[in-house]
């Protein structure tokens, strides 16, 4: 089995990412800065490097060190609302700092790579499902940075022969649980409804009822943090031949207002859920719903939680056990 480095395996995602590759047989390493992460999450025998994959001479060093056959590139940040309000600390993580990562890999002659995306590059998805031939068109430092990371890693699948590729989830939700531990993502509608439903919170606050959609709220597509962790163990498997890039949507194909979430947690918990109404905030996207059966075909790729209302009792559950706070 190959080796790999894991940055951000400490992570909501990357932890389930090295619990499985450890139960294949993969050889396996983990660099995280340990900001958003928790070395808690991770075997004790998987070697941890705590640093930032921007640090150049620490990624050389990691890969000098030990073999490493492919990166598996988790750490960049995706959370639209943060990089409205600080968006140069995301061009600095997510594009300055994966250059470092790449550079590293050039002068190490470590030449796979598995990059973690974001449905936020394809910017606004006025009508129908966005594929990935799709132009992308990011309206926000979300998507710009990550867009950023994937044109730099296209031009090295051409000119350094790179194995590459790019997982673009849509918006990620649920509970990952890495050895016995559980991950949620946090700051986002499913958490905060999470939240209110568990009595943690008064109200969920609805940014924007004036949105061109069909009922005035954005309209998402939901995928399960733990069908992310397995579409990028499948992408790990299926790397493409060296000098190819190719790239995966990560989706339901399926479309939710928010009015259509809290209605369905409402639904599932039996609890009613008061609503805050607030102004949309500029850069975020109205609609985005993505099409996902690239994925499924060549990675064969399926989805454990399929719809909606499996997503939401996922988040009721383990509220009600207690799992997450």
């Amino acid at each position: 089995m190959p080796n790999v480095l894991v940055t951000g395996g400490c992570g909501y995602v990357g932890s389930g990412v090295i619990h499985r590759l450890k139960r294949l047989g993969y050889g396996v390493s983990v660099l995280d800065s340990l900001v958003c992460g928790d070395k808690r999450t991770i075997p004790e025998d998987v070697p941890l490097y705590v640093g930032d994959y921007s640090n150049l001479a620490l990624v050389e060093q990691i890969l000098s060190k030990q073999v490493v056959d492919c990166v598996l590139h988790c750490g960049a940040w995706t959370d639209v609302r943060e990089s409205l309000v600080e968006p140069m600390r995301y061009f600095i993580n997510n594009l300055a700092g994966t250059m470092f990562l790449l550079q590293a890999m050039v002068h190490c002659h470590v030449k796979q790579i598995v990059y973690l995306s974001t449905a936020s590059v394809y910017g606004e998805v006025e009508s129908g499902l966005a594929n990935e031939l799709q132009v992308p068109n990011p309206i926000n430092p979300d998507g710009m940075t990550h867009l950023g990371v994937e044109q730099l890693l296209a031009s090295l699948a051409e000119s350094e022969r790179w194995s590459v590729v790019i997982l673009r989830p849509s918006n990620v939700v649920g509970r990952v649980s890495p050895g016995g531990s559980t991950f949620w993502k946090k700051n986002t509608l499913f958490s905060v409804l999470g939240e209110v439903v568990g009595g943690e919170r008064e109200s969920c606050e609805v940014f924007g009822c004036d949105r061109p959609t069909f009922d005035g709220t954005a309209v998402r597509d939901y995928v399960h943090g733990e069908d992310v962790v397995r579409a990028l163990v499948s992408a790990l498997s299926s790397l493409p031949a060296m000098g190819t890039g190719v790239t995966y949507n990560l989706a339901s194909g399926r479309g939710n207002s928010v009015l259509e979430v809290i209605r369905g947690f409402e639904k599932v918990s039996g609890k009613s859920i008061p609503v805050v109404e607030s102004a949309a905030h500029p850069g975020e996207i109205a609609r985005s719903v993505l099409e996902p059966r690239k994925a499924q075909r060549e990675l064969h790729w399926g989805r454990r939680f399929d719809d909606l209302e499996s997503l939401i009792r996922d988040v009721c559950l383990g509220k009600e056990q207690g799992l997450f706070g």
